[in-house]
Parts: structure tokens; C-alpha cells; sequence
């Protein structure tokens, strides 16, 4: 996700129109700084609110957080972003004269796609960011005195939320379906050192069988350890092969674990 810009009118400290491109600072790191006041967390404050109707902070209420009785007809934060190769612009807004603070308006829009209302819109950010309001803070933009928040979390969280940043449930995926055939191939490689065994029993019994009293001609003996040799060569072979691709899907396993935790 890249922010492009932020407009933000009659939002808390900022009463008139105000825009910020963020495009300036591409592949580059910046600071926001400015007195205590001045407005600084507004702005982080603002980009939680267009994607997602709420403050970043737990300590600030939706109700506070619009500064709509300074005069202004209507507080509302505007962000363009881009997600992959598509810009979206989202928009909320409360018209001061309204009764209920939540959103009065609140549209998402890119180039052949436009939803308008506050469950579609909710809906459909969670999709493009695989995030919800309360991840997008612990993660992406961490709030003053909260950063603590998200290096208290418990292990499975942090995990889950990780894993929605980094969309490693292909991976995971992919991980189960190496377990799975590692088993297969360990079940083949069982079956064939059993078939291995009954057959060099059967072999050994044949050539049991075939013994007289009278000793077995030099030909017919050379032959029968010939057919044993070869049968043993096929399953050994065949044996290790399977032996050979079970080792490497563990090992694919085992990288793919390593690289999700």
C-alpha cells in the first residue's frame, strides 16, 4: 500500500482545507515534526479515518475527533491510494448540522469501481488491505504511547496479524500440500520394503523348493541367483527413489516453516 494524498477539512486542528501529497516522498524516509498541537498525530489520525471511520488511538473517540463546531459546515479526510497497479480514492465526511456523528457520507472509488455507504465501503477496504481497523494500528501505523501495544501481544496474535501483512497463507498452503505428499511417499516407500521382503522370501523358498537331495547343476544354480540379484536390484532401486523424493519434499517442508516463522 502506497499513500498518495491526504486532503482533511474541519478536522480537528485543521479547520480550513488541507492537502498533502505524500507522493512527494517516495522511496524516501521523512519526519513529520512541529510543536506540541500543531497537529501532527491529526494526520495519522486522519489516514485511519478515511479508510476506516475511527481514530488511530484507543484513548480518542470518534465524537472528539471532529472538529466541526469551529464554523465548519463539514468535517471529512479524503486519502488516495494504491494498492498493486490501482489508485482508490475513499472518502467519509460529517455534515455538521447532522445529528448523528458517525459518517454522513462515505464513498470508495477507482477506475471501473465505485461503492458508496459505510458497510460496502468497510467491506470492501478489509478486502483490498487484508487488514481490519484494529490490525492497520498495530501494525502499520502505531499511535503515540501504543507501540507497546503490539510488542505485548501474545505470539499467536502477532502471528496472525503477520501473516495478514504478508499474505503467507499461499505459502501455508503450499506447506500442507508438501506434508502431504512427504506422507505419501513415506507410505510408498513402506509398502515397497514390504513387497521387497516378500519377495526375497518367495525367492528363497522357490530356490528351497527346487533343492533335492541331489545337488543343483552349476547352470540351474547360476540362474536362480541371477533372477534374485535382479529382483533385489529393482526394488532397491525402486526403494530409493522413493526414499530419495521423501527426503527432499521434508526438506521443502522444512524451509517453507522456517521462512512463515
Amino acid at each position: 500500500m502506497i499513500l498518495e494524498k491526504l486532503t482533511v477539512c474541519g478536522f480537528s486542528s485543521y479547520l480550513e482545507k488541507q492537502e498533502i501529497d505524500l507522493s512527494r516522498y517516495y522511496g524516501g524516509i521523512f519526519m513529520i515534526t512541529g510543536d506540541t498541537g500543531a497537529g501532527k498525530t491529526t494526520v495519522f489520525d486522519a489516514v485511519i479515518y478515511a479508510l476506516f471511520g475511527k481514530p488511530s488511538g484507543s484513548s480518542r473517540s470518534e465524537f472528539t475527533l471532529h472538529n466541526i463546531s469551529a464554523g465548519a459546515q463539514e468535517c471529512y479526510a479524503e486519502l488516495e491510494f494504491t494498492v498493486g497497479a490501482k489508485r482508490w480514492t475513499i472518502h467519509r465526511s460529517v455534515r455538521a448540522d447532522s445529528s448523528d456523528r458517525r459518517n454522513n457520507r462515505c464513498f470508495l472509488d477507482s477506475a471501473g469501481e465505485h461503492i458508496d455507504g459505510r458497510a460496502g465501503v468497510d467491506a470492501r477496504i478489509a478486502q483490498i488491505l487484508s487488514l481490519d481497523h484494529s490490525a492497520f494500528c498495530r501494525i502499520s501505523v502505531l499511535a503515540q504511547g501504543e507501540f507497546a501495544r503490539f510488542l505485548t501481544m501474545k505470539s499467536d496474535e502477532r502471528g496472525k496479524a503477520l501473516r495478514a501483512v504478508f499474505d503467507t497463507e499461499k505459502y501455508e498452503r503450499y506447506e500442507r500440500y508438501i506434508d502431504t505428499l512427504s506422507k505419501a511417499a513415506s507410505g510408498e516407500l513402506a509398502r515397497l520394503r514390504g513387497e521387497y521382503a516378500l519377495l526375497l522370501n518367495s525367492q528363497l523358498s522357490a530356490v528351497i523348493g527346487e533343492l533335492s537331495p541331489e545337488l543343483l547343476s552349476p547352470e540351474r544354480s547360476s540362474e536362480l541367483c541371477a533372477e534374485i540379484e535382479r529382483a533385489e536390484c529393482e526394488l532397491s532401486a525402486q526403494a530409493e527413489k522413493t526414499r530419495a523424493e521423501s527426503g527432499e519434499l521434508q526438506k521443502r517442508s522444512g524451509e517453507l516453516s522456517s521462512q512463515i516463522e
